[in-house]
């Protein structure tokens, strides 16, 4: 839950408000594949468990929210500090 939950959010609505809705589809489909590959090798190795499997979970998660946050969150701060530079401060 740590990284699923921010995850979605800086993934979808993000993606949707910056016109950047490929950055979200990819990155729900790298951190599935990423899954998959995993879930694979811990079968053959014999060592799929539940909470093995909640951790890939937990690394699947993760990389999303990397993945999202270093391609979508450099443009709002951007914009924002481009707005903070337009505006009149004094």
């Amino acid at each position: 839950m740590i990284f699923h939950v921010p995850a979605m959010i800086s993934s979808y609505p993000l993606a949707a408000a910056l016109g950047r809705r490929d950055v979200a589809n990819s990155s729900a489909v790298f951190g599935a594949i990423l899954y998959v590959v995993l879930a694979g090798a811990l079968l053959i190795w014999k060592a799929a468990t539940p909470i093995a499997l909640a951790w890939l979970m937990v690394i699947s998660d993760a990389y999303v929210l990397l993945h999202c946050s270093v391609l979508l969150w450099p443009a709002p701060c951007r914009q924002h500090s481009q707005w903070l530079a337009g505006k009149n401060l004094s």
